[in-house]
């Protein structure tokens, strides 16, 4: 590759794609072979060593992203080994890269989307969960950004001259320790010199967070999960007296109806055993369908007002943490005598619903009854990805998700599919399976799970706001402002917009649900209720009572109910906004643990 001036000006001059393409042809070199392609490699980068300085301000600033995508590129799908071999090739691309960023007239203009964002995020949001995610999903961002680097440092000397009496303080010090959380430990150290400095020669240094970011990197950092635990009212351990009382629990015995056919299956991940809905589906004779969904029957085990109920009704919901959950629940009854788990009797509320030939619900079928099953089948999504993908004669459970895979498909939005047409033509029904499998593994059986519990939420709250029964419901709050701010603020940056799973993850990080005791719109329902999580939601549970209350055991109480259910739906978004606090704080400092072991190896 020559360096004439026909040639510089063929590559710079033109489109940007023919930088692009110079990246592309090093990028095939390295991945074939970097040993045998060295000469190809260096002709390449001393091409752009020596030509940098003539280009325009344009082409500095399309090569300069150019090369940041390349780096990150390399990161995300390089192994070590290789990594390591490309060092000298990563280095001499930090050159080219500073050479741009000390361009005067293109110097603010070479910041990545990402590092935009994150500086939006930072300052004008100050929204800690919004940059969590983009550390989330940019894992990347914090380890060869020459600009993020940049501001990381401006963030820790603002930081350390602030009045420690502004009510930021906190809010920056999260944001401090939630990125050192993102670092990898090469990264930390090579910052941690700089950051000390700053921090040590400060007038801030003698502050109890100052002193704490230093003893982070040092690796000094002292187990505060207690304290943790204290501030936001959260108990990692189920008390023992508890666990105890749990095994005096049982299901209560009734005249219920048994089902015992081998029609019921749970779909889950493998290694849940904390199972609270099982699904049924059968064809009729005139070719409609009744679905059937088995939720565990919390109420015939767990008396309302008891002392597991009230300890439940604290926790609220189960919490996932680094290491483990927090069960609303002691495990002798979540894990064990009110989990659907095969083969075992357990008492359940079963809900009804029927279908036309064509998966259309027919109206006034909705019920609800109470019965003893059975669960034939647990599944986990993989061996329902399976059995719907390669159906085969040892297969007993292919039409039971043949009909449920048709059920999710026709209640996707816009979807209006020929359920007859499918059932009679096997191979397009195959390709439509395998259409909508081939994302994950998650893809078939998600898919279902989704739908059904969908139907059963939206048709149960309506059933019982027709009834004008006391019930939590489900709906959303969306900050419009905001998320229209941020949609202009993006407008603008055309690799943030192809970033599909960041956006998805941002956009909905905007609204947040609630419950509260009046029906309202959720998720595209007119109004929406949980009932299909109780081992997982104490807001489930409660409404699972509520159904007990009022439908089989005439314990009504009208307008103390209510003013219950009002008060519970205050307390639950309360607690909730607590638990989420909790579980990234927890997380953030549990990584922080693990990694002060490996900083404190390094000399300080």
């Amino acid at each position: 590759m020559k360096s004439s001036k026909s040639n510089k000006d063929k590559t710079y001059t033109q489109d940007s794609y023919t930088i692009k393409d110079i990246f592309d042809t090093l990028y095939t070199l390295i991945d074939e072979n970097y040993s045998a392609n060295t000469k190809k490699i260096n002709s390449i980068l001393s091409y752009l060593e020596n030509n940098i300085n003539s280009m325009d301000d344009t082409n500095m600033e399309i090569t300069f992203n150019i090369i940041l995508e390349f780096k990150l590129k390399i990161y995300t799908l390089f192994d070590k080994e290789k990594q390591s071999q490309i060092k000298e090739c990563s280095t001499r691309l930090d050159y080219v890269l500073n050479t741009i960023s000390s361009t005067d007239s293109i110097k603010d203009n070479l910041k990545n989307d990402y590092v935009k964002l994150f500086e939006y995020f930072l300052y004008k949001e100050k929204n800690l969960k919004r940059i969590k995610i983009l550390l989330e999903c940019n894992d990347t961002l914090t380890k060869d950004q020459i600009y993020f680097k940049e501001i990381f440092l401006k963030l820790i000397t603002m930081f350390s001259q602030m009045d420690f009496k502004n009510k930021d303080v906190d809010y920056y010090y999260q944001v401090i320790i939630l990125i050192i959380s993102t670092m990898d430990i090469k990264t930390i150290n090579k910052y941690k010199q700089e950051i000390s400095n700053i921090l040590c020669n400060s007038n801030n240094r003698k502050e109890k967070y100052v002193k704490n970011l230093i003893s982070i990197l040092k690796g000094e950092i002292k187990d505060n999960t207690s304290s943790l635990e204290e501030k936001y009212n959260v108990s990692l351990d189920y008390p023992s007296i508890l666990e105890e009382t749990s095994f005096s629990y049982s299901p209560k015995t009734d005249n219920r109806k048994k089902i015992y056919d081998k029609s019921i299956i749970t779909i889950d991940s493998a290694n849940t055993s904390r199972i609270d809905d099982g699904i049924s589906i059968k064809r009729n004779n005139d070719g409609s369908f009744s679905l059937y969904v088995f939720i565990t029957d919390i109420p015939s085990i767990i008396d309302k007002n008891s002392i597991l109920d009230e300890e439940a009704l604290k926790r609220s919901e189960n919490i996932y943490y680094k290491d483990g959950v927090i069960p609303i629940y002691p495990d002798y009854i979540s894990k064990g005598i009110a989990s659907l788990l095969p083969n075992n009797k357990r008492n359940a509320i079963t809900f009804k619903m029927d279908f036309d030939n064509q998966m259309n619900y027919i109206e006034d079928s909705f019920d609800i009854s109470l019965n003893e099953i059975i669960v034939s089948k647990k599944m986990d999504y993989n061996e329902v990805n399976s059995r719907l993908k390669y159906n085969n004669s040892n297969n007993d459970y292919y039409d039971i998700l043949k009909y449920l895979f048709l059920f999710a498909i026709k209640n996707l939005k816009n979807s209006d599919i020929d359920v007859e047409y499918y059932l009679c033509h096997p191979k397009e029904l195959n390709s439509l399976i395998k259409k909508y499998g081939k994302n994950s593994e998650l893809a078939l059986g998600g898919l279902i799970v989704k739908q059904v519990m969908k139907n059963i939420g939206y048709r149960t709250s309506k059933f019982m706001n027709v009834l004008e029964l006391p019930f939590l419901y489900k709906s959303y709050n969306c900050d419009l402002l905001s998320l229209a701010e941020y949609e202009s603020f993006i407008s603008t940056m055309p690799s943030l917009k192809e970033d599909e799973r960041l956006m998805f993850k941002i956009k909905r990080n905007y609204s947040k649900s609630f419950y509260t005791d009046i029906p309202k719109p959720f998720n595209g329902f007119a109004s929406y209720a949980g009932v299909t999580d109780p081992l997982w939601k104490y807001a489930d549970s409660y409404n699972l009572y509520m159904i007990h209350n009022y439908l089989f055991d005439n314990n009504s109480n009208y307008e103390i109910d209510f003013y219950r259910t009002k008060n519970l739906a205050k307390h639950l978004n309360q607690r909730i906004l607590l638990n989420q606090e909790f579980k990234m704080n927890y997380d953030i400092h549990k990584t922080l643990l693990e990694k002060s072991k490996k900083l404190r190896r390094k000399k300080w």
